[in-house]
């Protein structure tokens, strides 16, 4: 069985399908949860910029989805946005304050979540890593030490996306299906 979709996706929909089951209805009030959410976190990730910005902003995008109609529910490009946006919504948190390399690798592994469904998403991860930068180093004043910082994040940041986004590769690989999902 060939499939372009990556591991992540795939599993992704096995654990909606075993939850919601394989209906239309099913599936429609799976793809309501996940916008709800979608809108919620969106809305707390943007909240800073002011109250009608996050309303428009939390409520743009699953229009957009909604208005594609059911063929575009569950689509890869859109499940890997919510990840993203747990990521912005963690960097933007006081939780682990002071601990910001603990706070990479949570970042990394939640990266790694839309890089286990769609690996292209993995490019976001040095964007989060600057932005958690910016959040928690008000104290480092030379721009040596921001680079040194910024690097050993990211390196930490990577480990966690790594292990995320290849467990699903590494489950087909210990069930010997490693080679046919090479080829």
């Amino acid at each position: 069985i060939f499939d372009t979709g990556w591991p992540g996706t795939i599993f992704l929909h096995m654990l909606v399908g075993k939850i919601f089951g394989y209906t239309d209805f099913s599936i429609r009030v799976a793809d309501f949860i996940f916008l709800s959410m979608l809108s919620g976190f969106t809305w707390k990730a943007i909240s800073p910029f002011g109250k009608k910005i996050a309303l428009l902003g939390g409520a743009i995008f699953p229009i957009m989805i909604l208005q594609l109609g059911p063929k575009e529910a569950f689509q890869r490009d859109s499940i890997a946005i919510l990840p993203i946006i747990l990521g912005l919504c963690f960097i933007n948190s006081n939780k682990l304050s002071g601990r910001v390399f603990l706070k990479s690798f949570i970042v990394g592994l939640i990266i790694g979540m839309s890089g286990a469904i769609k690996p292209q998403f993995g490019i976001g991860l040095p964007v989060m890593i600057y932005l958690l930068l910016g959040n928690e180093s008000n104290e480092i004043i030379n721009f040596k030490q921001k680079c040194y910082n910024f690097f050993k994040m990211f390196i930490i940041s990577v480990l966690g996306f790594l292990i995320i986004s290849f467990l699903p590769i590494l489950l087909i690989v210990m069930m010997g299906g490693g080679e046919s999902f090479y080829d």
